[in-house]
């Protein structure tokens, strides 16, 4: 990969021999990355974040009706 003056990154492929953009590379670099350590990235994500909300939304629900 190299970097154009215009900061494009570009790689080449070898089968052709010409240079391909590759859009968006850097494009979070300067943003953390801040990921759930419950959530398990070999596993379906979807689901996992589903069953975390479910937790999360009963326990504000039972704060709720121990104070009322």
């Amino acid at each position: 990969m190299k970097q154009q003056p215009d900061g494009k990154w570009m790689v080449h492929d070898p089968k052709t021999g010409r240079w391909l953009e590759v859009p968006g590379y850097g494009a979070m670099k300067s943003t953390p990355l801040l990921l759930n350590e419950e959530i398990d990235l070999t596993k379906p994500i979807f689901e996992q974040v589903l069953e975390l909300e479910m937790r999360q939304s009963r326990k504000t629900s039972r704060k709720r009706i121990r104070k009322g």
